[in-house]
């Protein structure tokens, strides 16, 4: 049995560090009174677990919120701030004297308590636990206590032999109590408790059988009777609810791939058909198997699993598959998935009705399906009744598109892992029921639109797509690739309030699109990364972009947002380290699917933690939830179907799962079953954890999305029964088929109930109607036993009825909110807000809506499943259609719009301006501009529409030249044709032109050396940066030029120092150029060249010095090895042999060469090598005026040549042997008379000989 208690504590929410979160039941050590075993602190007061009952203490729930909301809004009323208390027992009558308390699942954290002067009541360490067990409370009755979702519970279990009658409640000081529709309503001062209707279950043979149970309440003690009795040789468990589990009952096989629900509750499977045998209903849309081998399987089941709705096949006459479903606000299904049919059904004016092709693709192994035609995505919409397929379209490229499967082989399908990801993606949808879809791609040439923020293919074998439609699905409102340069895709999406939308997925790319101070910039490493990418609402722009991965293996199948936009993700890995295990207090280390949480720009994450087995993967993901209080709710398959020989990973099976003792199947499990999990908002614990499947079978899923919907129930499709077996969990014994009647596998469903500690704030959507308009309001929000309601509707009117009716008197558009308060729940409260609309042969103006030049937005009202109604929206001008309520609108200019509602009995008129917010630019196309040196002033003259000017020198204006942006003057100089970028901004529209300098010329370079060696001739060329055969060039002056001096390039000879100049002409322009280059004329080569050496003849083992002029220059002499400096202008030679010395002499650029030999021999020291005349005649005739010593190999030092008269006295002297005498006395201009003078001459020779001698000398008249 089962009871539940929701009572909350408005400040205590506590995390822990065990296994399992929720209350926690701490032993007594002493700390309370002596008959207390255990203490719980519960969400508004305390369990005390006694000897002999259960003891509630509450305090006022009610006073406390107020005082709560005083204190939170400053309120100045006076409250009075005592909190009155009231406690009640629940005695176990005649309960067994031999029943004990037995704790498990203890808490990894201590308690201590030192509370009082007393010593003897202080105690330290006391154990918790988070179940509790009774045993033998009653002879073979166990009561077991624990807690879901924060919720108590307990759960009555009667062993074979006991008797439930034995089981006897009292209730002791409580105010009054009573059974009312199978519910225990307990009142006391300070709350109103209610207990559920009770469940009670067997189960026998592995079957799970539900069993009657009612209450039974005399005066204050309650008990229990089983009006049909039960089968008392197995446990009777009076007790997560499970609302109903069935096959499809097919006789074809039938594989289960994705699963929706709807505002009712209605559960929505897709599945693949092989063949007719499909149960359809009545009036379906199509209740034939076209043709091919797969159709796809389409069915609605009720809310309670126990018939079909509709039932329906989709498909042409080749192979189609399901991958995700979505129900819009009338509750009408939109399919998405791929097909290779070039006949799937399409509708009227669909935004492409043909098939777009690809390359086959057999992925028989498993899926069964072969793409002889390569594959499309496509999408569907199906009436709510099913029976008329409302809009239908193709959208493709020329490759496959809506696969994740790039080869045939394993290893390079690199992002599919799991059996069946070739089968991902998702479709979403808006309040406006516009459609978004997340998928991949193969084609380069996918339909992209102009603002997309990537148009074109990454590049690599597949690239991720996004795109929205209109819920006709007649118009392609934005679309964009995501990708790198390898594998992408898309596998997830979920928009934020802004609608915004983020996704998620896979990637191998080094080149992921990422943004600045994202978490992981770069690929971390693997097989492949997941990823996080943020978009824009109109897909203009990625606002943050991460990876999100490892060393290893990783991908993030699932992102959802939690009430503050913030993304969480669900993904799996393969490092089995510590990588994404984050600050969190709880985790299965080693495991291979995590969860994370991260901020919303993407740039840090809050925590992550994984969870599984301890040993790798073990589970692929197929549904994701994070519910109003950040818990996150997860589901997946695993075992041997995901261990098929031709995938390549390493996942594992679904044994050592973490279970919960509430879970619905708890340990059992043949290792390749279902699991479901719940897990705290921090990732402190998880919450409840539960196998489901059969014994036989390895339940998997075909690919696709299955979904948990906001009210915590999962509807999920399985794969189900494999090998012809009938051993999925069936409930209840009235379900559409217990059996699996196809000769394989069968789509089984199933939709879970998880109790959830928050409200939800819903009601249906009212029709249209005309003034005065009495609605009557249907409440469907989640509420729990103390939650309270404000209705404002709008009109000045309100209601705190749970489901009021009220009557709108006058026309209009009401905003109709609904608050829900419960301070016991983990939310607090919700708030809703929907737009009733009432018509009175009235007008009024709907709010303007501003656009920007060129993009598109929604006007009107909210779609309203209200049939009796039409439209019509006039003019009919840049609307995407004009009789629906909603149309996308795209004028190009400002346009009054005027829509005209009816329900042929009143009209309304509606008026809606569409301001078309058009910044212009006025300015011209191209400018010329002659000489790169000057300077053209662009200006981007808005004529006042526009603030904020953007140019940029290319054309995604991502490089940006102008400093100040509200300037919207550039100065620029180009040296060549350019084209600047102009973007003009006012309130977040643009409006971007472009301008082209021509630059005919541009620099202007005249070449050639500056320095002319006289008597040479120069080239000399003119460039021109732009259009070189284009210009005409022109050499002056013409008097130096060789040939024609009207080219680019000229010879020239000249013999001055002198300027050439040149002249370049656009002709078409005008542009003209001037250049000049100085011109250096080296005379060197006409210079004289003197070589000379001291001594030209010299003895063996002799120098001499060698002298060359002219000054100045650079010297060279050769040979060098006989000469101590070979660079020097006079060096010292030292020949063995006869040598003539080269010398070339060089300027920068001129040279110029002479010789000189010098002779080697040995010296004769005397005459005849030394010879003196003996007379001379000084008559200045010419002829023999000097004596001189003559002799070549006289060494120019200690050469000592003195004359002597006949009286001794010197008349000559010199010390130079080119010095001779001309009769002087002493060098003055007195003649000596003629006669015989004696000379003295001593010297040395070149090889160092000494030689003197003394003789007479005749000077002759």
């Amino acid at each position: 049995m089962r009871h539940l208690f929701k009572f909350f504590f408005l400040f205590l929410f506590i995390s822990f560090y065990g296994q399992q979160a929720g209350y926690v039941f701490i032993e007594n050590k002493n700390q309370w009174d002596e008959n207390v075993n255990f203490k719980s602190e519960l969400k508004n007061g305390d369990l005390y677990v006694c000897k002999d009952g259960l003891l509630f203490d509450f305090f006022d729930e009610k006073k406390l919120e107020k005082l709560y909301k005083s204190h939170y809004t400053n309120s100045k009323n006076q409250l009075n701030k005592e909190l009155k208390k009231h406690a009640y027992k629940v005695n176990f009558i005649n309960s067994s004297n031999s029943k004990f308390y037995e704790g498990s699942q203890p808490t990894i954290c201590k308690y201590n308590y030192f509370l009082g002067k007393d010593p003897l009541k202080w105690c330290a360490n006391a154990s918790g636990f988070y179940h509790l067990s009774y045993n033998n409370l009653y002879d073979s009755i166990n009561l077991e206590l624990y807690s879901k979702f924060f919720n108590l519970k307990y759960d009555l279990i009667v062993k074979p032999g006991g008797d439930p009658n034995l089981i006897k409640f009292r209730y002791d000081g409580i105010k009054d109590i009573s059974i009312k529709k199978n519910r225990l309503h307990i009142y006391t001062s300070v709350n109103h408790i209610i207990e559920d209707h009770p469940i009670a279950f067997q189960i026998i043979n592995g079957i799970k059988t539900k069993v009657n149970c009612n209450y039974v309440l005399t005066n204050n003690t309650l008990s229990y009777e089983f009006p049909d009795g039960y089968n008392k040789n197995h446990d009777l468990i009076i007790d997560p609810t499970l609302i109903f589990s069935t096959f499809s009952g097919s006789f074809s096989d039938n594989f289960g791939y994705t699963a929706t629900f709807d505002s009712k509750g209605f559960l929505y499977s897709g599945s693949s058909v092989f063949g007719n045998q499909y149960p359809t209903t009545l009036g379906a849309y199509s209740t034939n198997f076209d043709s091919g081998k797969v159709d796809i399987g389409i069915t609605k089941f009720d809310t309670s699993g126990s018939f079909m709705v509709y039932s329906t096949y989709l498909g042409g006459s080749d192979d189609e598959l399901p991958h995700s479903l979505i129900v819009n606000s009338f509750d009408e299904l939109y399919i998405m998935g791929t097909t290779s049919s070039n006949n799937f059904p399409t509708s009227n004016n669909c935004y492409d009705s043909s098939f777009n092709g690809g390359t086959a693709t057999f992925m028989a192994g498993g899926l069964g399906v072969n793409y002889n035609n390569g594959s499309d995505i496509f999408i569907s919409h199906l009436s709510s009744n099913g029976a008329n397929l409302l809009g239908s379209t193709y959208i493709g490229g020329s490759n496959n598109d809506g696969l994740n499967s790039t080869s045939n082989n394993a290893t390079e399908n690199v992002l599919r892992y799991n059996y069946a990801d070739e089968v991902r993606g998702e479709i979403e949808i808006d309040e406006n029921n516009n459609i978004y879809i997340g998928s991949s791609t193969m084609s380069s040439d996918f339909p992209t639109t102009n603002s997309a923020f990537q148009k074109t293919f990454g590049g690599g074998s597949l690239d991720g797509c996004i795109f929205k439609m209109d819920n006709s699905l007649q118009n392609l409102i934005w679309s964009s690739y995501l990708g790198g340069e390898e594998h992408d895709a898309i596998y997830s999406i979920a928009l934020d309030d802004s609608l915004n939308i983020f996704c998620s997925g896979g990637t191998n790319s080094t080149l992921f699109p990422t943004t600045n101070n994202a978490y992981q910039n770069n690929f971390q490493g693997g097989r492949c990364d997941g990823f996080v990418t943020h978009i824009s609402k109109n897909g203009n722009q990625k606002i943050s972009s991460t990876y999100y991965g490892s060393s290893e293996y990783d991908q993030v199948f699932f992102i959802d947002l939690d009430r503050y936009n913030n993304p969480y993700l669900f993904g799996q890995t393969e490092i089995q380290d510590s990588s994404f295990i984050n600050n969190a207090l709880w985790s299965n280390p080693g495991s291979g699917q995590f969860v994370s949480k991260l901020y919303n720009n993407l740039n840090d994450i809050y925590y992550s933690t994984v969870f599984g087995s301890g040993n790798g993967v073990n589970i692929s993901p197929t549904a994701f939830l994070v519910d109003l209080c950040n818990k996150m709710y997860l589901s997946g398959w695993g075992g041997s179907v995901n261990n098929l020989s031709f995938l390549d990973n390493n996942a594992g099976y679904t044994n050592n799962m973490p279970i919960s003792n509430d879970a619905y199947q708890n340990s059992s499990t043949d290792s390749s079953d279902f699991y479901i999990i719940v897990i705290e908002d921090d990732a402190s614990g998880f919450i409840y954890g539960s196998y489901f499947g059969g014994d036989q079978s390895s339940e998997h899923v075909d690919g696709g999305t299955s979904r948990f919907d906001r009210k915590g129930k999962i509807y999920q499709a399985v794969c189900a029964g494999c090998g012809n077996n009938d051993d999925f969990p069936i409930y209840p014994s009235g379900a559409v088929s217990s059996t699996n009647n196809s000769p394989n596998c069968n789509l089984g469903v199933f939709k879970m109930e998880f109790e959830l500690p928050y409200v939800l704030a819903d009601f249906e959507q009212p029709p249209l109607g005309c003034e005065p308009m009495t609605h009557n309001f249907i409440n469907t929000s989640v509420v729990q036993n103390n939650s309270s309601f404000i209705w404002d509707f709008g009109d000045g009117n309100t209601s705190t009825q749970a489901n009021p009716s009220h009557t709108f008197q006058e026309s209009g558009t009401y905003q109709v909110q609904l608050i829900i308060r419960d301070t016991a729940t983990c939310n607090f409260g919700d708030t809703i807000i929907k737009n009733i609309i009432v018509i009175g042969d009235s007008s009024y103006y709907l709010n303007d809506i501003t656009i920007c030049q060129g993009e598109n937005q929604q006007i009107g009202i909210l779609p309203n499943p209200d049939t009796n109604f039409s439209y019509n929206w006039s003019p009919n001008v840049g609307i995407s259609n004009s009789i629906v309520s909603n149309p996308f609108a795209d004028p190009s200019q400002t346009t009054n719009y005027t829509l005209l509602i009816s329900n042929g009995i009143c009209v309304d008129t509606a008026f809606q301006k569409v301001i078309v917010n058009s910044p212009t630019i006025s300015i011209d196309s191209s400018f010329v501009l002659c000489d790169h040196n000057d300077i053209i002033e662009l200006n981007a003259n808005s004529l006042g529409t526009a603030n904020e000017f953007i140019w940029a020198d290319n054309s995604s204006l991502t490089n940006v030249i102008n400093s100040n942006t509200s300037d919207s003057i550039i100065e620029v100089s180009p040296n060549e044709d350019s084209w600047y970028y102009i973007s003009v901004i006012n309130n977040g529209c643009s409006y971007k032109d472009s301008v082209f300098i021509d630059v005919p010329i541009g620099d202007l370079n005249i070449n050639g050396d500056s320095i002319l060696c006289i008597g040479d001739s120069l080239l000399i060329t003119a460039e021109a940066d732009q259009n070189q055969d284009l210009i005409y060039f022109e050499f002056y002056p013409d008097s130096i030029s060789i040939g024609n001096n009207q080219n680019d390039s000229v010879w020239f000879q000249l013999y001055t120092n002198q300027y050439i100049n040149v002249k370049a002409l656009d002709s078409i322009s005008g542009c003209q150029l001037f250049d000049s280059i100085f011109i250096v004329v080296d005379t060197l080569p006409s210079t004289n060249i003197l070589t000379s050496a001291d001594f030209t003849v010299i003895s063996p083992g002799s120098s001499t010095q060698l002298h060359v002029e002219p000054n100045g220059y650079q010297y060279q002499w050769e040979p060098s090895s006989s000469i101590d400096d070979p660079y020097s202008q006079n060096p010292i030679a030292s020949p063995i042999i006869t040598t003539t010395y080269m010398v070339n002499i060089s300027s920068e650029n001129c040279a110029k060469s002479d010789s000189i030999t010098i002779e080697v021999k040995e010296l004769t020291c005397g005459p005849p090598d030394v010879f003196i005349p003996n007379a001379f005649s000084p008559n200045n005739d010419g002829n023999n005026d000097t004596l001189i010593v003559r002799g070549k190999y006289i060494s120019s030092e200690n050469f000592e040549f003195k004359i002597f008269d006949r009286l001794g006295n010197i008349v000559f002297k010199t010390n130079n042997q080119y010095k001779g005498w001309s009769g002087d006395f002493l060098e003055s201009n007195k003649k000596c008379d003629p006669g015989v003078f004696v000379y003295y001459l001593k010297l040395d020779c070149l090889d160092g000989q000494k030689f003197f001698k003394k003789g007479n000398i005749t000077l002759l008249k």
